[in-house]
Formats: C-alpha cells, structure tokens, sequence
C-alpha cells in the first residue's frame, strides 16, 4: 500500500494509518483483559527506488515493532507530537491485517441452524480503507467515499496491489523501482486496452450511409465518411490520436450533426496566442 500510495502521489515519504489491538505480548494478563482495545497509529516510510524489496520489508517491519510500545496512545496525541497542525489528518487511509485467532474448523461446523446471507454495514472515517483477510487465499476488501473515488479508479488499484503482491513473489531480489516499472508497464497495457475499445465503439458507431456528421470551416465541409478516406489509417484505428486538422481560422469551426454521430471535440488553435 506504501508503494502504490507513493506512486500515485508522487511523494517518496508517506504516511497511512494501521489498525493495532491494543494487546502487546509484554502487557502482562492481556487474555484475560475484556474491552476493546483496538487502535489506529500512522505508519511512516520512505519508498526509495534504489532500495530492495527484501531490506526494504524488513525496515517496515522493524519501525512496526517499535510501534508497539506506543499501541495504547491515543490518536489525537500522536498528532500533538507531530509537526502537523490541529484540523489536518496525519493519514487519509489505513490498512488493517484482520488476523482474528479463529480456527478454519469452526467454519466447516454444521448444525440444526444455519445464518445465509449475512451482511454488515460499515462506515469509514478515511477516504480508503483497505481490509486484508488471510486464509488459504489472501482477502483484500476496499472501502472508498464515493464523493472522492468511483468504481473504476477503485478496481484498478485493487488490481495494481494485487499485481504488486504477485511480484513480491516472483521477484524477491528486485529493486522498488523494478516494481514501479512493473505498474507503469501494467498501466499502459490497460490504457491501450481502452483506446482500443473505444476506437472499436467508434468504428461501430460510425454514420450509416447518409453520414450526416460533419465538420465545416468557410466553405469546406469534412464528413465522418471523407475523413476516413483521407487519413485510412485512422479510420482503421491506428492512429493514437484521430485528430482530423483543417487550417488555421479566424472563427471557430461550425459543427453540423445528425443522428447517429459519434461524439467529438472540436479546439480552434490560435497561432497568434502565446
């Protein structure tokens, strides 16, 4: 979660929350304590492109330890610590590892009464919080504001940890650089994908016969059947851009449109214009 928060960020030195119980092994009699004693403390690190996975792992794991010490402190202390200002959060996410001590045989267990479909609603006081759950396989659950994420952005970082876990595991001697090439190369596999579904769209949704789109500058007119004959290579989606030119104007193009069309924009450049 550093990596991407970093990545997406642009920032090397970040910051995110992680869920602690509250419970540490030197705490004498901890068993025995009823309450609830879990607690949310911010996780600072520095992602460096140079550095290797391995050692890299082993610097977040010691700062973790050392953390421990400090479970029972309250947030709002550990901001008044901090160089960072009442009013502005440490974090914006957190990442919680539910490692709850439940044996897999109790989920097998069968009986007179059973509980189907059982669902809980939840309530974040971050922008992102993620949930890991282990297991014979490892459980990853997302939960994001829908005034600051949609769907789409979601599904794509759900997929880049995934990827970057993967990689984890293929490649244990590379540097946190090679994993950030990993995701710029992941990334643009997913951008080609999409421009090559939209040039599909496009191409589908051309005119009919009568193609009545068009563009015109003066007297000059330029169909979606005209373009496709001048520039072929864009018509059989190619081109990276399908932009179609005319000369430079002293008034914007006049759009023409019928139905069906396909959707486009239009930007008078001004060579006069800084």
């Amino acid at each position: 979660w550093a990596l991407l928060l970093s990545r997406d960020s642009g920032v090397r030195d970040v910051v995110f929350g992680v869920v602690v119980s509250g419970r540490p092994t030197e705490l004498a009699g901890f068993e025995n304590m009823i309450g609830v004693f879990i607690n949310t403390l911010p996780m600072r690190t520095e992602v460096r492109a140079e550095q290797k996975i391995g050692v890299w792992l082993s610097e977040l794991q010691k700062d973790q330890v050392e953390m421990r010490q400090f479970e029972h402190s309250p947030l709002v202390q550990v901001q008044g610590w901090s160089e960072v200002p009442r009013g502005l959060p440490l974090f914006e996410s957190y990442l919680n590892f539910l490692n709850y001590p439940i044996d897999d045989s109790l989920r097998d267990l069968k009986g007179p009464l059973e509980v189907h479909d059982a669902r809980s609603i939840e309530r974040a006081n971050y922008p992102i919080a993620i949930d890991v759950m282990p297991g014979k396989n490892l459980s990853v659950e997302i939960t994001y504001d829908v005034r600051r994420f949609d769907a789409t952005e979601i599904a794509l970082t759900r997929k880049n940890f995934e990827l970057l876990i993967d990689s984890f595991v293929v490649h244990p001697d590379a540097t946190l650089g090679t994993l950030e090439e990993i995701l710029q190369t992941s990334d643009r596999l997913e951008q080609t994908s999409q421009d090559q579904d939209l040039q599909q769209s496009a191409r589908k949704s051309g005119p009919p016969d009568a193609d009545p789109c068009r563009a015109a500058w003066k007297h000059n007119e330029l169909s979606w059947q005209a373009r496709n004959q001048e520039r072929p290579e864009q018509a059989n989606g190619q081109s990276d851009t399908g932009i179609s030119t005319f000369p430079a104007t002293e008034s914007p193009l006049e759009i023409t449109a019928g139905e069906p069309c396909l959707s486009g924009s239009v930007c008078d450049l001004d060579g006069r214009q800084p």
